[in-house]
Order: C-alpha cells, then sequence, then structure tokens
C-alpha cells in the first residue's frame, strides 16, 4: 500500500480491535502505535463498517482544519483547504494535534492527547513551563495521567507493549 492510500492511517486506527494491539510492526498497515485508552476511545466506531470509518474519520479531520483555517481571507482558505486534502485523504491524527495546540492554550486539559498519542509533540507543554504556568501544565498532566490509570485498571497488558515499543524506539 502506497504512503499516500486513502484511509491508511485512519484504517489503522478502525483495525485496532481486529487483532492484538502493538502486533503489528511500525511501519507497517495498520500498525497501531498510541496508547491503549485511544483504542478504547474509539472502540466503538470500530464496530462501524471500515469504509463508513475511514469516511468519517475524514469528513471530520477536513471540519478541523476547516474551522482552524477560517481566520483566513476566502482565497487563502480555499489555498489551505485544498493543502490539507493529501492529510485528510491519509486519515492521521495530524488535524486533531493542531486542533489541541488551538484550543490547549485556553484549554491546557487538550494537551493529553499529545501525551496519549504522538508523545514528542507533547514537548509543546513546555510552554507552559517556561511560562511559569504550573496549573496549566499540571491539568493537562493530570488528564492524561487520569486517563492512562483508568485505562490501565481495566486493560493492563497492552501499556505494557505500549511503553515497550516506545522504549524500544522501533519505527521512529
Amino acid at each position: 500500500v502506497a504512503a499516500t492510500s486513502v484511509g491508511l492511517d485512519s484504517h489503522a486506527y478502525w483495525a485496532a480491535w481486529t487483532h492484538p494491539l502493538y502486533s503489528i510492526p511500525p511501519g507497517h498497515v495498520d500498525a497501531f502505535l498510541y496508547a491503549p485508552v485511544v483504542a478504547e476511545i474509539l472502540w466503538p466506531l470500530g464496530h462501524l463498517p471500515a469504509d463508513l470509518f475511514i469516511g468519517l474519520w475524514a469528513a471530520a479531520m477536513l471540519a478541523v482544519f476547516a474551522w482552524l483555517l477560517r481566520p483566513l481571507p476566502p482565497v487563502w482558505y480555499l489555498v489551505g483547504l485544498l493543502l490539507c486534502v493529501p492529510e485528510v485523504l491519509e486519515g492521521n491524527i495530524n488535524a486533531l494535534l493542531a486542533l489541541m495546540v488551538v484550543v490547549g492554550f485556553r484549554y491546557p486539559a487538550a494537551w493529553a492527547l499529545a501525551l496519549l498519542t504522538k508523545v514528542s509533540t507533547g514537548v509543546g507543554l513546555l510552554w507552559f513551563v517556561v511560562r511559569g504556568q504550573w496549573r496549566a501544565w499540571l491539568v493537562a498532566v493530570a488528564l492524561a495521567a487520569a486517563l492512562a490509570a483508568a485505562s490501565y485498571l481495566w486493560w493492563s497488558d497492552p501499556w505494557q507493549a505500549w511503553v515497550a515499543l516506545l522504549v524500544s524506539g522501533s519505527g521512529g
């Protein structure tokens, strides 16, 4: 499957429950790389037909980009939206991460998404540390920790596998 295939990443989110989490190595089709709590949150949507899930996911990502680009003048809005189409079609969570950054300055809890998905994006939390906004930093970290703890209590085995995946550094 080519890296630009429609729904490449969103299919992995849909398929997370069709095989043991983390049984597919990074870099392979349908590899799930996020914290187990993300798979748990997506579990109800995983019961939809794959094509419907991928379509709904793409529509949601397009809506996020449309909202983020709304301050632009109409011509630049359209250009920006067109530039987002490949990202929307691939189905990655980058639109959600962009939304997290924008919303996260007002509602720091949004930064929990970074800590539970693309962990390295959590470096953005240093913004609050540098500015001495410890409460904002704590809100994000506490929410991520609470979600992780609840998930771990319910289903601990995948958490050990996810941590092993992160520590191994396989797949970049």
